[in-house]
């Protein structure tokens, strides 16, 4: 199973674009290297030829089951009409090549997305503030205080700070 990144940059294409494609064309929506290879096609064509999206997406079809047939050919082609009169041709082995490349940077170069949520961190915010070099000793005696203790404290620092606070002189005017 590959992600929606993973087959966008194997399709060479925007997100959005797979997103909107794969809900146009009604594709299923597990990601796998059979949809990236689709979609590729599908996007060259669209490219290449200015097709629209559902027509590429049915010459691609013919084009991968006729690369997919075991006649070891440089390429295949394939009618695009009823006679035969217009046909398109798919380099199969430079089509092999290319996707190969593309998957092997994938695996490679660009980083892998990895599923589900990121892990979290082994450390808590107290040990990340001690390794940090914070001293909580203070907050952990405070916090063995019983809340009936915590307030008599802070109303002495309170009265303390209005003992200690010292008369603003005006200027005489």
């Amino acid at each position: 199973m590959l992600t929606l990144a993973e087959v966008a940059y194997l399709a060479d294409a925007p997100t959005k674009w797979v997103l909107n494609t794969c809900a146009a064309l009604g594709l299923d929506a597990q990601y796998s290297l059979a949809l990236a290879r689709r979609l590729y096609v599908v996007r060259l064509l669209q490219q290449a030829a200015g097709c629209s999206v559902e027509r590429a997406e049915a010459i691609a079809g013919r084009l991968l089951q006729a690369a997919g047939a075991p006649a070891d050919a440089d390429s295949v082609s394939v009618a695009l009409d009823d006679v035969g009169t217009v046909s398109m041709q798919l380099d199969v082995a430079r089509l092999h090549s290319t996707f190969a490349a593309r998957r092997s940077a994938l695996q490679t170069t660009v980083a892998p997305r990895v599923r589900g949520r990121p892990t979290s961190g082994a450390k808590g915010p107290l040990e990340a503030a001690r390794d940090w070099g914070l001293d909580l000793s203070l907050l952990a005696s405070n916090l063995r205080r019983t809340p009936t203790e915590r307030l008599r404290q802070l109303d002495a620092m309170a009265d303390f700070r209005r003992r200690v606070r010292r008369p603003v002189s005006r200027a005489a005017g």
